[in-house]
């Protein structure tokens, strides 16, 4: 109102502008949510599909467990033109490694208000370094990885077919993703 602008101009302005940062926010926190479950997920349906393979080996011996393990992690090492392979794992260390860092950070956070030393500089200098060090490359690798990986897999002439499996299988849950935002945002 004091630059000249209505009274209603101004707060249709302002709820245009909020609804805008609701929906980045929103948008944000469902791409963070996503990328703290997916590593959990990704992991514990392949040990639950490893050991489920494991015991039905042990009863029929047709040793399925080498076939999940080979179509999921053997043919990384496969000819092709563009680095697939180690795309794919690539996608497994940093996924482990984002367990392993959500672990470290809960021990952290844990241990800090057992014994309520947050204000400490020790405690600070860990949380600062995981933080850092840790949290924020894992975030940047979730909006890297799977943009590079896509064009990698579009782009790929000459690969074998069960590399390209392989990688798309470990972008199967990006691609869930991409849907769920497109969903959201056309709702």
């Amino acid at each position: 109102v004091a630059q000249g602008v209505p009274a209603r101009e101004a707060r249709r302005r302002a709820f245009r502008r909020t609804l805008r940062m609701e929906v980045l926010r929103t948008l944000i926190e469902i791409i963070f949510y996503w990328g703290v479950i997916m590593p959990a997920l990704v992991t514990l349906i392949l040990l639950m599909v490893i050991f489920c393979t494991r015991v039905a080996d042990a009863f029929d011996g047709k040793n399925a467990t080498d076939y999940v393990n080979g179509a999921v992690f053997g043919h990384i090492d496969d000819d092709c033109d563009m680095p697939i392979g180690w795309m794919v794992l690539l996608f497994w260390l940093v996924t482990f490694c984002k367990m392993f860092s959500m672990y470290a950070w809960e021990r952290c956070i844990s241990r800090c208000t057992e014994r309520n030393c947050c204000q400490n500089d020790r405690c600070e200098r860990v949380r600062w370094c995981l933080w850092y060090f840790v949290a924020v490359p894992l975030a940047l690798w979730e909006l890297i990885w799977p943009l590079t990986t896509f064009l990698m897999l579009v782009i790929a002439r000459d690969c074998s077919w069960k590399l390209k499996a392989s990688g798309w299988l470990v972008l199967t849950p990006y691609l869930m993703l991409v849907f769920v935002i497109c969903v959201w945002l056309l709702w």
